[in-house]
């Protein structure tokens, strides 16, 4: 509903409680309500936009991932194919790319086609937390992302969420540094706790440690409790392992 009125949107909560939803609803909907609508869906790695992609086609939604590997993928076809022309034509409803893509020359210059301004509703960034500054080799890019509230339509809905609540730096001062301007969002958060953590989840642990983290002070403090030995000791030394090296140091046991 906030959406429909135009409000952008703020959400921090735990890994895998379906915040993806806010990316793939709202377009639905528009389907329904215009005919077409489209997103652009702004992740880190080209991993995570493979998963949000392979996931968003699964809801019927066509989505296309734009990268180093999709561009060249494109371009071994028979006949070859032109992403960035295929944006500009409006084949798609959800477009995920990185931050540093979203600087490419020519995915702008289509993106300011009648076609694309007339379809777009809406900006996603997943994992906005990278926006904070992570040292010297934070991706610059994440801080430049604010720059397209002045180049999309002014009526195009930003939503932004993460698991990681921020470090050091308030929210609400990230959230300025992307033009959020209070009424206009809606801000929630929910606890990032996993208190479930399973045989099937213990090997996830994008939940408990930033994929920026470059040095064990980058990684919040989490504490793990669990009932048993036999289950704590293979979740910690699966976790240890895979950790790279340098990040060891931050996992202890109690």
């Amino acid at each position: 509903m906030d959406l429909a009125k135009g409000k952008d949107i703020v959400f921090i909560g735990a890994c895998r409680i379906g915040k993806s939803a806010l990316f793939y609803v709202p377009l639905m909907a528009a389907r329904l309500r215009f005919g077409q609508g489209l997103a652009i869906l702004v992740v880190p790695t080209k991993a995570l936009s493979k998963d949000q992609a392979k996931a968003a086609n699964k809801r019927g939604l066509c989505t296309i991932t734009i990268n180093s590997d999709t561009l060249r993928d494109a371009s071994c076809q028979m006949p070859q194919r032109k992403p960035f022309d295929e944006v500009a034509e409006g084949l798609w409803e959800l477009i995920i790319v990185s931050p540093e893509m979203l600087k490419h020359p020519e995915l702008n210059k289509k993106m300011q086609t009648k076609v694309f301004r007339d379809h777009i509703r809406f900006f996603g960034v997943d994992k906005f937390h990278l926006v904070q500054d992570h040292g010297e080799d934070f991706r610059s890019a994440y801080q430049e992302i604010s720059v397209w509230r002045s180049c999309l339509p002014p009526d195009v809905c930003w939503i932004i969420t993460t698991a990681m609540p921020p470090t050091g730096a308030s929210p609400y001062t990230m959230l300025n540094s992307l033009r959020f301007k209070e009424p206009e969002y809606i801000f929630r958060k929910l606890p990032v706790d996993r208190p479930h953590i399973n045989s099937s989840t213990m090997y996830d642990i994008a939940w408990a440690i930033p994929m920026s983290a470059k040095k064990p002070k980058d990684i919040p403090k989490c504490i793990i409790f669990c009932h048993t030995i036999e289950f704590g000791y293979p979740s910690w030394s699966e976790r240890k392992r895979r950790l790279p090296g340098h990040l060891n140091s931050c996992l202890s046991q109690y």
